[in-house]
C-alpha cells in the first residue's frame, strides 16, 4: 500500500472525459487518497463531480480556432488566469503529491501550475518518455450493474430484446434522425424496445420527429441523457453509439455487442480507431457516418436486431478484450509517479 497521497485531476467537458476520471478517482479513494478535481462550472463536470462526492474548484478555460488565430489571445489570457486561480488553491490546501489529466483544455492550467508536472513539459516528449497502456477507466456503477436491475430500472420485460441507442453525453444529431427514420420498421419487430439518448439539446427537436403515439411510447423510452449506463448497457441486447473513447470502453466492459458510427469530424479520426478496437475483434460492426442515410446503416442494424446468433458471437469476442481493469492499472501508475519522481 502506497503512502496517503493527495491527487488533482482536471477532466471537463463531456461524460467521454470525466466519467474515466470519476473511475480513478473511486479507485484511488477505495486505496486511502485523497481526490480533488478541477473543471469549469458551466461544463458537465460541475454537475458530475459534486454529485460524485468530491471536491471541485472551479476555473475558466477556453480554446482558440486555428482560422481565427486572434481568439488565441483571450485563450491565453484565461489559461493564465486558470493557473492563478490553481495557484491560490494549491497555497491555501497544499500541493498535490500527483496531478492527472484526462484530456480537453481545463487539463492544462493543472498540468502547468503543478511544479513537477511543469518539468514534464519541457522537451520529454521523445523516446525518453515512457508510454504505458492501461485501457481507458470504466466506473464501478457500469461494472457492478447487472441485468435484472438494468431491466427493472428501464422498464424493460425480461424477455423482450432491447436497442440502446445514445451518442454521447451531447448527443449524435445525423445519429438520431437515421434511428427516427428507422422508426417504423424497428417498432415492426414485436418484441424490440428501444432506449433512445439523444443528447440534452437534440431531445425537442428528436421527440417531435419520432412523434410518437402513446402505443409506441410504452416500447421507444426517449431521453436526453442517461443517468444510469451501468443499468442500461447490462439490459441492452444491442448498442448504436458514436465511438468516443469512454464509450468504446464501457461497451467493451459490458461485453454488449454494437454498430458504431464514428464521428467524422474527430480529430485525426480518433473515433474511427477507437470503434477498431471492438470491430477487429468481432464484437462490433462499423458504419461510416456518411452511410447513415444508405442502405448499409438499415441493412446493419435490421440484420443485428434479428440475428440473435450474430449477436451472441459478438458478445463472446467482446468478453476476450478483457476490458475493465483499466482504473486499477492506471491507479498504479498514479502511485508508480510518486516512486519516480
Amino acid at each position: 500500500m502506497a503512502d496517503k497521497l493527495k491527487v488533482a485531476i482536471a477532466a471537463g467537458g463531456t461524460a467521454g472525459h470525466i466519467n474515466p476520471a470519476l473511475a480513478l478517482a473511486q479507485e484511488l479513494t477505495d486505496r486511502g487518497h485523497e481526490v480533488c478535481f478541477f473543471g469549469q462550472a458551466t461544463r458537465l463536470e460541475a454537475k458530475l463531480v459534486p454529485e460524485a462526492g468530491y471536491p471541485f474548484h472551479r476555473i475558466v478555460v477556453t480554446g482558440f480556432d486555428r482560422s481565427r488565430p486572434w481568439t488565441a489571445v483571450t485563450a491565453l489570457a484565461r489559461m493564465r488566469a486558470a493557473e492563478h486561480e490553481v495557484g491560490r488553491v494549491f497555497a491555501q490546501e497544499g500541493v498535490p503529491d500527483v496531478a492527472v489529466g484526462f484530456g480537453a483544455y481545463v487539463e492544462m492550467p493543472l498540468c502547468l501550475s503543478f511544479p513537477a508536472a511543469r518539468t514534464a513539459f519541457e522537451g520529454k516528449t521523445g523516446p525518453a518518455t515512457e508510454v504505458v497502456t492501461t485501457g481507458n477507466p470504466v466506473r464501478r456503477s457500469v461494472m457492478a450493474a447487472t441485468r435484472e436491475e438494468g431491466r427493472i430500472a428501464f422498464d424493460i420485460p425480461g424477455d423482450a430484446e432491447m436497442l440502446l441507442v445514445f451518442g454521447g453525453s451531447l448527443g449524435a444529431q445525423h445519429l438520431n434522425q437515421g434511428i427516427v427514420a428507422l422508426k417504423d420498421r424497428l417498432l415492426a419487430q414485436p418484441s424490440l424496445y428501444v432506449v433512445h439518448s439523444t443528447g440534452d439539446k437534440l431531445y425537442d427537436d428528436t421527440v417531435a420527429t419520432l412523434g410518437l403515439t402513446d402505443e409506441q411510447k410504452a416500447r421507444w423510452r426517449v431521453m436526453p441523457y442517461i443517468g444510469d449506463m451501468g443499468g442500461a448497457l447490462a439490459a441492452a441486447d444491442l448498442v448504436v453509439s458514436r465511438a468516443g473513447a469512454s464509450s468504446i470502453a464501457e461497451i467493451a466492459a459490458r461485453a454488449v455487442p454494437s454498430l458504431l458510427v464514428p464521428y467524422p469530424l474527430a480529430t485525426e479520426n480518433h473515433q474511427a480507431t477507437n470503434a477498431h478496437l471492438l470491430a477487429d475483434a468481432g464484437a462490433a460492426v462499423i458504419c461510416d457516418d456518411d452511410r447513415i442515410d444508405a442502405d448499409e446503416f438499415v441493412d446493419d442494424l435490421l440484420g443485428l436486431v434479428t440475428d440473435a446468433d450474430r449477436r451472441r458471437a459478438m458478445h463472446e469476442a467482446a468478453l476476450t478484450l478483457g476490458a475493465g481493469d483499466a482504473a486499477v492499472a492506471l491507479a498504479d501508475q498514479v502511485e508508480a509517479a510518486t516512486r519516480k519522481a
